[in-house]
């Protein structure tokens, strides 16, 4: 059994120039950093071979 996790037809329109398609990173990664997840992620997680 094989899965194909790719779209032959993908694309996204805009109707206003001001929009930003990764605007809503910006709350998410500000209440990241105001809580403390990179630390807590560095203190509990490791990646082998990451330095």
């Amino acid at each position: 059994m094989q899965l194909f996790h790719t779209s032959n037809r993908l694309s996204a329109t805009f109707d206003d120039t001001n929009l930003v398609s990764a605007a809503g990173l910006v709350p998410a990664l500000a209440l990241a950093v105001k809580t403390g997840l990179g630390e807590l992620v560095d203190a509990r997680l490791s990646v082998p071979g990451y330095f």
